[in-house]
């Protein structure tokens, strides 16, 4: 971590959707924007990752904010995963800024040590197979790809392109 920078990790409420909102699409345009045309970035950011969105997700899902100075720098989303029994990891995001720092190990600590998620038969997330930190940091936590994909949609309906699933299994004592 930077030094002198304390990184403090807490739970996301209804009141952090407009700072989540702001964190999600300036994470993902640095990620991601460079591959979308203006017009699918703008719909993807506004189906996806709106305030609006953030509340809904809150109602559902659990968000693990870290925060430098009180600033949001990262952020991960998880709760159940609808078609398998397990957990789901669906977001995952570090500031290009604070990357590099372990804030997200941090994040991915958190949340593999909660209990819930710890006593899950499996845990699963997704990353962009051209994602090589992501990839890194998530084979170190034990995640493995079984060979099942997920297809991103553009506003057209069309494909364009995949996400790996990584899957990550409880071994009994």
């Amino acid at each position: 971590m930077t030094a002198g920078a304390e990184v403090e990790i807490d739970e996301a409420s209804v009141d952090d959707a407009d700072a989540l909102s702001a964190l999600a699409i300036r994470t993902y345009v640095a990620a991601f924007g460079h591959s979308f045309a203006p017009d699918e970035l703008t719909h993807y950011l506004d189906r996806k990752l709106s305030a609006v969105r953030w509340v809904e997700y809150l109602a559902r899902d659990r968000v693990l904010l870290a925060r430098i100075a009180g600033r949001p720098v990262g952020y991960i989303q998880f709760g159940p995963e609808e078609a398998r029994e397990g957990v789901d990891i669906r977001r995952l995001y570090i500031d290009a800024a604070h990357q590099g720092q372990g804030i997200g190990t941090s994040l991915l600590e958190a949340v593999l040590g909660s209990p819930e998620v710890a006593a899950a038969p499996a845990v699963y997330i997704d990353t962009w197979d051209e994602n090589t930190g992501a990839r890194r940091l998530y084979d170190r936590f034990g995640f493995r790809h079984e060979g099942e994909l997920k297809p991103f949609r553009l506003s057209t309906g069309e494909i364009d392109g995949y996400d790996i699933i990584l899957v990550r299994r409880r071994t009994e004592p």
